[in-house]
């Protein structure tokens, strides 16, 4: 099963709980390391589309993969990588200057 189709899944469980589908109970509920836009991409189709979510696959669909993923997510994914390497280096930095101050 693909990445989008687990989110539409995913989306109509949540609904079918009474609970309304957001980037968050989302990514609380799918594999980590599944990126933001992809989580938003598919969650906007949801819900301009919710039958989405009760689709069945062909099991002899092949999984996505990073070759056929989409140029945009991979844009994305290569353009979030130094922001969160910069986020990682100041947290670095502010736990060594909280470490000083203690």
């Amino acid at each position: 099963m693909d990445t989008l189709q687990q989110i539409y899944q995913a989306c109509s469980a949540l609904q079918k709980q009474n609970k309304t589908p957001s980037v968050a109970l989302l990514k609380a509920r799918l594999a980590a390391g599944t990126p933001l836009a992809v989580i938003i991409k598919g969650l906007q189709a949801w819900q301009k589309n919710p039958a989405l979510g009760d689709v069945a696959l062909d099991p002899r669909k092949e999984q996505t993969t990073d070759a056929t993923q989409d140029p945009l997510d991979k844009r994305i994914s290569e353009a979030i990588r130094p922001l969160q390497q910069q986020i990682d280096a100041l947290s670095k930095q502010i736990d060594e200057l909280k470490k000083q101050r203690g």
